[in-house]
């Protein structure tokens, strides 16, 4: 059976774990759709980069702490 995954930086531990006996497709991101994982590089899991929030940074945080 076939797998589709989201094809992200999360994914990058089981691009070296070389999984065998699993075929999975990726469904996202777009420039990826379609492709075969095990035919991906490591250079080709990427995640978009997020801020780092801090609680003190969040209104109404503060008075839970």
């Amino acid at each position: 059976m076939d797998s589709w995954w989201v094809c992200d930086c999360t994914k990058i531990a089981l691009l070296h774990a070389q999984l065998r006996g699993l075929t999975a497709y990726c469904r996202a991101p777009t420039q990826l759709r379609g492709r075969e994982f095990k035919t991906l590089k490591e250079s080709d899991l990427k995640c978009k980069k997020t801020s780092l929030i801090k609680y003190q940074d969040v209104e109404g945080m503060t008075h839970i702490l």
